[in-house]
C-alpha cells in the first residue's frame, strides 16, 4: 500500500493533535493555570491530596511536575517540603514497596548510606573511624 505525500501529512498532522489533546493540562488537573511557582504547586496538589482527587491515572503526571520543580527550586526547604509532598501523594495511590517507603525515600535513604560510608567517614555502627578507614584502606 502506498501513502501519498499529502495522505501522510494528514496522519501526522492528526495524531499530533490527538497527542496534544491526550497530555494533561495543570489547569485540568490542580486547578491552576501556572505551576511554575512551587508555592502555587504545593498548595494545589495539597488541596487535590485533601480532596481525595489523587488517582492512577493522574499520579504520573503530578509526580513528574514535582520532580522537575524540586530540581528547580533554589530553596532548600522548598525542595524538602515538596519532597514531603511527593512521598505523601505516592503513599494516597499506594506506589510504595513492602516496607511502605516511595522509590524516593529508598533512594535517599542509599544516598545517605553511601555518604556515610565513604572513606573517612566515621563508621556508622561505631560512630567513629576504624584505623583502617583513617588509613584509607578499605571499607
Amino acid at each position: 500500500m502506498k501513502i501519498t505525500k499529502q495522505q501522510l501529512k494528514q496522519i501526522i498532522k492528526e495524531e499530533l493533535a490527538r497527542v496534544l489533546n491526550e497530555e494533561d493540562s495543570p489547569m485540568e488537573i490542580l486547578g491552576v493555570h501556572n505551576i511554575s511557582n512551587s508555592r502555587i504547586l504545593i498548595d494545589a496538589v495539597r488541596g487535590l491530596l485533601a480532596q481525595g482527587g489523587i488517582n492512577d491515572d493522574n499520579s504520573r503526571t503530578i509526580e513528574n511536575w514535582l520532580s522537575k520543580r524540586i530540581q528547580k527550586e533554589p530553596d532548600k526547604e522548598l525542595q524538602a517540603e515538596l519532597s514531603s509532598l511527593r512521598d505523601q501523594m505516592m503513599r494516597a495511590v499506594g506506589d510504595v514497596d513492602r516496607s511502605g517507603q516511595t522509590s524516593y525515600e529508598r533512594n535517599r535513604a542509599r544516598r545517605i548510606g553511601q555518604r556515610l560510608a565513604a572513606p573517612g567517614a566515621a563508621s556508622p555502627t561505631t560512630g567513629r573511624m576504624t584505623t583502617l578507614q583513617s588509613l584509607g584502606i578499605g571499607e
